[in-house]
């Protein structure tokens, strides 16, 4: 037992030195939170770390806990609209957002697909082979056969909508994420979403901050 104190109380002097750090060193990306975490520390300066009590320790972790879990909720929502539009916006309680970079996605996906579908060798097409039915064998080599027939010339259409299509995905993902990630931040300002201390905070391999996170709504 006095072992995993001791380990705690190390773990939370190290987060210590990491809050405190410049923006440019630090974990805490979301500038705001890195200053409020800043500024939980600058409360605690005039106290050397060894003549802190367990009980003060355990304070000031759940204190460096609360813009910790904001900055971690702000990420979260930004990288889930990230990876799926609209996601972060559903998370934030903000639907026809979500569903507007939601359809968004699935146009630019749709269209993708249909632009290199016609410009696929017409041999390859629904309407030439049923691939419901066609052997997987007979499909496989018509596909070989066309492609071997295919020059660079005439991939460069396809590979050009295909690319397109990605470049128009990543911008709208990334106008999603940064929209996602206000969302976050102006509910947690408002007080929409509050965090519980969690003095139960570790540092993670590398540096980065790991912790439980708690919030209510």
């Amino acid at each position: 037992m006095k072992h995993a104190v001791m380990i705690g109380l190390i773990g939370v002097i190290a987060i210590a030195a990491v809050a405190a750090q410049p923006a440019h060193h630090s974990e805490w990306h979301d500038g705001p939170y890195r200053e409020e975490a800043e500024d939980v520390m600058n409360e605690w300066e005039d106290r050397v770390p060894a003549q802190l009590t367990f009980g003060e320790v355990e304070e000031l972790a759940g204190q460096l806990s609360i813009p910790a879990q904001k900055a971690a909720y702000v990420a979260k929502s930004s990288v889930a609209s990230m990876i799926v539009p609209g996601a972060g916006q559903f998370m934030n309680r903000e639907p026809l957002a979500g569903a507007l970079f939601l359809a968004g996605d699935l146009v630019i996906s749709a269209g993708t697909l249909v632009g290199v579908y016609f410009l696929m060798p017409e041999e390859l097409r629904f309407d030439r082979i049923d691939y419901l039915n066609t052997p997987k064998s007979r499909i496989k080599d018509e596909w070989v056969r066309e492609l071997e027939e295919m020059t660079l010339v005439d991939s460069l259409p396809i590979a050009g909508v295909l690319a397109g299509g990605m470049i128009l995905d990543y911008v709208l993902s990334g106008a999603s994420a940064r929209h996602a990630g206000m969302l976050a931040r102006n509910r947690i300002a408002s007080g929409e979403i509050t965090f519980k201390p969690r003095p139960e905070m570790i540092i993670m391999a590398g540096g980065r901050l790991g912790l439980g996170m708690s919030m209510s709504y």
